[in-house]
């Protein structure tokens, strides 16, 4: 197997090396007044990538067999593949180009997890399931896989193109000249995807979406008309850190599970402990790495908090959406780029931008969670025998990417929505007993914002999150945490009192 993949490596060698003194300088160049070394950093000849006859100055046959996007996945093994196997083989498998999660994830909240086998993004069924149709409509432009229908610069959000999404560049002159590659993928590529859903590319600037804001000001005018509004940014922009400073080629064109975490950099306090420093990938900057402070906040009590907890300073968060299918109306499909009848309407609801709710993730850990399908899914008018009106109410996990100076104590432990009722204001009692006050109106006992009902306890089979292994508080850790919100009434969070809160507990106050 070593033997195979250093064969394919000193292949993939020699042909770029060929390739680089091939006569394309009296072929191509004779046309286009190009320099390939400003291009691609290595300064290939155009036919590596481009195919055709770069030795012709004849423009029928340079351009026969000629690819004027190569990097889309549909030619990408005659192209990139040549010189960056490994590589293009992950990338073909990974979550940006499979969307293997959203299609599970569209099929729960549709109830048909059980109804279909496939969950290849080619291979969906958009004319009986609900949630490929609409998957298909409002959510496949966010894949590779798509095709760069163009030659020429992205206009607004347009996306795809395989590798050409993120490593091709337009400077100012891009009419006059070819679009150079960049190895060091910049921000603004990964914004094209991620301003949507979890919106972790406009929580990083601290762009807020909001439907009533009060103080904030207005950022900017998104090219799809969104507005957004300024509010606390992720201090690791501020720092001027890029995506890639965090998020590395394994992880993004990989099996997108995250592999650096806060303590790779932020370590604990210790005697004689030298500065810890990073150089930024893009600008070479050069950044003192604070650690991680001794405070019991930090201690075993909270040994069960993501850092992320405490440190995200907002989340968005969206409630009371609705979705329909109207069949009347013409819709584009994403996947085979044709239009076609009948199309799926999103109606939003409230966008807030606020301290997330706590949950409990897969690995036992506390984390920021935000409503992801708290909404209305209309089915009637697409299928013939189903439930017509679905209503779900998922939160999900969230990496919020706001991350700053830490949340206060009764933010977590005297809020009701950090618990996950929702919002409004706890009230105790003498006997240390306490009432809720919901600002939304309730349905089946949970407020319109809310993810759980105080102290009721769900059966585990129970779904109230899109992955079945994350969960809300259960009614022992909604007690524990009250029971500290109990006594922050009086003292605040910095007390000795909460050092050594289990001994101090149960102390009675004198009348």
């Amino acid at each position: 197997m070593k033997l195979l993949s250093f064969l394919t490596i000193l292949m993939a060698v020699l042909y770029c090396s060929k390739s680089k003194t091939d006569n394309s300088k009296l072929g191509c160049m004779h046309c286009h007044k190009y320099k390939s070394d400003s291009i691609h950093k290595i300064g290939i000849s155009c036919g590596v990538c481009h195919g055709g006859n770069s030795k012709s100055t004849t423009k029928e046959i340079a351009h026969k067999d000629f690819t004027p996007n190569p990097g889309d996945f549909s030619n990408v093994n005659k192209t990139c593949f040549l010189c960056h196997s490994e590589i293009t083989q992950n990338i073909l498998k990974s979550p940006m180009t499979t969307n293997h999660g959203m299609i599970l994830t569209n099929r729960k909240a549709f109830l048909e997890e059980q109804h279909h086998k496939y969950t290849d993004i080619g291979k969906l069924d958009f004319q009986n399931s609900g949630a490929d149709s609409y998957f298909s409509q409002l959510c496949a432009s966010c894949h590779l896989g798509k095709r760069k229908k163009q030659v020429g610069e992205w206009k607004g959000y347009e996306k795809g193109g395989g590798c050409l999404a993120c490593h091709l560049v337009y400077d100012t002159n891009s009419n006059k000249s070819h679009p150079r590659l960049q190895r060091l993928v910049d921000d603004s590529k990964c914004f094209n995807c991620h301003s949507r859903s979890s919106r972790i590319s406009l929580n990083y600037r601290g762009w807020m979406e909001l439907t009533y804001p009060t103080n904030q000001a207005l950022a900017n005018v998104l090219a799809d008309g969104r507005k957004v509004f300024q509010g606390k940014p992720d201090i690791h922009y501020k720092a001027e850190m890029s995506c890639i400073d965090c998020h590395t080629s394994k992880e993004i064109m990989g099996t997108g599970s995250t592999k650096i975490q806060c303590t790779d950099c932020h370590k604990e306090i210790k005697i004689l402990s030298l500065p810890t420093h990073i150089q930024t990938k893009i600008g070479n900057k050069s950044l003192s790495v604070p650690e991680i402070q001794n405070h019991y906040s930090h201690e075993i009590e909270h040994k069960n908090l993501d850092c992320q907890s405490c440190h995200s300073q907002w989340a968005p968060q969206c409630i009371g959406c609705h979705i329909s299918y109207q069949p009347d109306l013409i819709g584009y499909n994403h996947i085979t780029e044709k239009e076609e009848q009948g199309k799926w309407i999103e109606e939003f609801g409230e966008f807030m931008s606020e301290l997330p709710t706590l949950g409990v993730s897969v690995n036992g850990k506390f984390k920021p969670f935000v409503p992801g399908m708290k909404l209305t899914i209309d089915t009637s008018k697409f299928y013939q025998k189903t439930t017509p009106i679905i209503e779900q109410n998922y939160f999900v996990p969230i990496s919020p990417h706001t991350i700053g100076n830490s949340r206060d104590c009764k933010s977590c432990h005297m809020s009701p929505l950090a618990l996950g009722y929702g919002r409004g204001i706890i009230e105790w009692t003498k006997d240390g007993k306490t009432k809720f006050y919901n600002k939304y109106d309730k349905t089946k006992g949970i407020p319109g914002d809310g993810w759980i009902q105080p102290f009721f306890q769900y059966s585990p089979d129970f779904n109230l999150s899109t992955h079945k292994e994350n969960r809300p508080l259960n009614v022992k850790e909604q007690r524990k945490i009250l029971k500290v919100g109990y006594c922050l009434q009086c003292h605040s969070g910095n007390s000795k009192v909460f050092k050594n809160f289990q001994d101090n507990i149960n102390y009675t106050h004198l009348p």
